[in-house]
């Protein structure tokens, strides 16, 4: 009897320690594999996000009558003003981008004898079949965007 226990439990402790080695050959292979996997997209994220702060670094700031604050692209050169707003323009362009920005009132001086809401767009443009308008919502705030 005690040569079947002494099989038997012979037995249990090779098919033990075979389990044992088993596991952990698998999980030294498998384990690696969800470091890796892991780090590579924490770092990734990483160089994007310097990426993206070192090019708004290199956009330079620009302000608008002390009340708007821009970025532009730094290869972006004052321009030449295109069109016959009365609002206060500035005009910007590189070899891709042509930009007007305007800040104001655009009704005639002979409308403005009453308080006028910058944001109402003057009848005269409206009538203009090329122009057209968006609202955008900006960091929590309304903008309309003309074109």
């Amino acid at each position: 009897m005690r040569a079947g226990i002494k099989k038997v439990s012979i037995r249990f402790l090779v098919l033990f320690v075979t389990s044992v080695l088993l596991i952990t050959g698998i999980l030294l292979r498998i384990a690696p594999r969800f470091r890796s996997v892991s780090t590579a997209s924490v770092l990734k994220a990483s160089d994007a996000l310097k990426e993206q702060v070192a090019v708004l670094d290199a956009w330079r700031k620009l302000d608008i009558l002390d009340r708007v604050t821009l970025r532009l692209p730094e290869d972006m050169k004052p321009s030449e003003l295109i069109g016959d707003s009365f609002a206060y323009r500035e005009a910007y362009r590189n070899h891709n981008i042509d930009i007007t920005i305007s800040y104001g009132s655009a009704h005639p001086p002979t409308q403005r004898t009453k308080p006028i809401d910058t944001c109402v767009t003057p009848e005269n443009l409206l009538e203009e079949s090329t122009y057209h308008e968006y609202v955008l919502d900006i960091d929590g705030k309304k903008a309309k965007q003309s074109i």
